[in-house]
């Protein structure tokens, strides 16, 4: 994966958290099964013996307190076997009746495991980087939903795979192969409401997804409700990079503590471009329709792309200090960890025989898809 796409997050003024709806989806073929019981405080109970194989101990190593019954492990995605390929999930049941008749899948962005965002956010246990002990997520989506975490693409995380993957269109045909296994193993989930959540690049990965699923909505048995994008890449680098960043260092320079002199040169720059006026003028909502080309920026060899002088981006590299955590610039000085390299948890060999894969090769939370 690029620089550039794997470091977008750093750009977006604020938080993207939009929820953004479909049509009703074509009527699925599939008889609907029992919708899941909803009128106690007990997770759902899934009988099949399939399940069980992938069942999760509810005292997790190295944690005090015990979670609901979880499930995790691979299932096959292709039925290649010159291409053998298996995607990485962990379900957690809701812990609540009100979250029992949804599902919610969360994807990792920028070729990461979907464990780094349910250890590190919105799982049932949390895990702070350099702290000695998990502790109980009070704030865990499980108290709304059914949560499954994937690894995707193949070879994030645990999940392993031969078959080509060229593009986001691939990735959907994986998930979509995914999930028409994952519910005869759990087959209490038909007809459940199905959101898809993510960040970062996942964000277009989800979006593919979510086509490929309303374009054979007939062959799921789950009910397409919506998408939930949070600082998600869902354009190019010039829109999404390049066009924020003089606004971005100007509203916040008392954090990133740009010279005079070099916030005098990025805007500058930042005018002859046209790239704060493109911003006022598009950063509308609803949008006015379809972005046009950002005409003082454009390379005339390339009009799509921009001229190198206007590739701003790196600018604010450049400005910030080495210790500024550009994730989060009003965060500790230091504090960055953009590819999780400080969430070692499923490297632990008691971890990996808890969700049911023993014996991986050496845990890496981001994958390098381009080795």
């Amino acid at each position: 994966m690029d620089y550039s796409a794997r470091t977008f997050i750093f750009l977006l003024l604020t938080v993207l958290l939009a929820e953004v709806r479909v049509a009703t989806p074509p009527r699925s073929n599939h008889q609907r099964a029992n919708t899941p019981s909803g009128t106690g405080p007990h997770p759902i109970i899934f009988k099949s013996p399939l399940a069980r194989q992938f069942l999760v101990p509810q005292l997790l190593p190295q944690v005090n307190f015990r979670i609901q019954n979880s499930y995790a492990g691979r299932l096959n995605v292709t039925e290649d076997p010159l291409h053998p390929s298996q995607m990485f999930f962990w379900l957690v049941p809701s812990d609540d009746a009100r979250g029992s008749k949804d599902l919610t899948i969360w994807v990792n962005g920028d070729a990461c495991s979907g464990l780094a965002g349910a250890f590190n956010g919105n799982g049932p246990i949390t895990i702070h980087p350099g702290t000695a002990q998990p502790i109980k997520n009070p704030y865990s989506w499980t108290r709304s939903s059914n949560m499954l975490y994937l690894d995707i693409p193949l070879n994030a995380g645990f999940s392993r795979g031969r078959a080509p993957q060229r593009s986001s269109q691939d990735i959907a045909v994986f998930v979509f192969n995914f999930l028409k296994a994952f519910l005869k193993v759990f087959p209490e989930m038909n007809g459940l409401n199905l959101y898809m959540a993510g960040h970062a690049y996942s964000g277009t990965y989800i979006s593919y997804v979510a086509d490929k699923i309303y374009a054979q909505q007939s062959q799921l048995s789950l009910k397409l409700q919506g998408i939930l994008l949070v600082n998600a890449f869902i354009s190019t680098p010039e829109y999404q990079q390049h066009i924020p960043v003089a606004s971005y260092v100007t509203k916040n320079n008392a954090a990133f503590k740009f010279s005079p002199i070099r916030l005098k040169k990025l805007q500058v720059t930042d005018e002859a471009c046209g790239l704060s006026g493109y911003l006022n003028e598009h950063l509308t909502y609803p949008p006015k329709g379809r972005f046009l080309a950002v005409t003082k920026a454009g390379d005339p060899k390339n009009p799509s792309e921009f001229r190198d002088q206007c590739l701003i981006f790196y600018d604010m590299f450049e400005g910030a200090s080495r210790s500024m955590n550009l994730w989060n610039i009003h965060d500790k000085p230091g504090n960055a960890d953009p590819n999780f390299t400080r969430f070692v948890y499923p490297a632990r060999a008691d971890v990996r025989r808890a969700f049911n894969v023993a014996g991986s090769p050496p845990w890496e939370t981001c994958a390098d898809l381009n080795r």
